[in-house]
């Protein structure tokens, strides 16, 4: 018998058991895939990074996680997507992709990609996991409100957008 410290613990301690044993009546997570993990690529000169969903932890990045509940990953996954822009597109499109033209994609499609907007994204959903919800909308409303002081009002609208996209969700 092993002891946990909380119940997050002992919940995969049971995952692991459950994989490891594969009793007959416990279906819910005999399969080799348990868990979901935020997954971001780390950035370097020649790599872009990528932020995605992952079912293991064997790639060279930082994970987030693990999470049980995979529709509910999924549906974070899908609203920091949205709110930074940070989907990435296979296949270089001349005037972008959709996504690019509803504000949901980094523009990876375009030829005048803008990294450094792109790696910024990055480094606010790295932000988010590591702060957490509410520290993360102190902190962007701080940003906000420093772009304001100096009347860099199209900078905080950005701010702003990202405040009420994450709010509203």
């Amino acid at each position: 018998v092993k002891q946990t410290r909380d119940e997050l613990s002992a919940l995969l301690l049971e995952a692991q058991l459950i994989q490891a044993i594969k009793p007959k009546l416990n279906i819910l997570l005999k399969n080799n895939q348990p868990f979901v993990y935020f997954f971001l690529a780390s950035t370097s000169k020649d790599k872009i990074g990528k932020f995605e969903l992952a079912f293991d932890t064997k790639r060279k990045g930082e994970y987030f996680g693990p999470f049980l509940n995979r529709s509910l990953a999924s549906k974070i996954f899908d609203l920091l997507n949205k709110v930074f822009g940070i989907k990435i597109c296979a296949r270089k499109i001349p005037g972008g992709c959709l996504y690019y033209h509803l504000g949901q994609c980094a523009g990876f499609c375009l030829n005048n990609f803008d990294q450094v907007k792109y790696k910024r994204s990055l480094k606010l959903v790295q932000q988010f996991f590591h702060d957490g919800p509410k520290k993360f909308l102190k902190f962007l409303h701080k940003k906000m409100n420093e772009f304001i002081k100096q009347e860099a009002f199209e900078e905080a609208a950005i701010w702003s957008r990202y405040i009420d996209l994450l709010e509203g969700a």
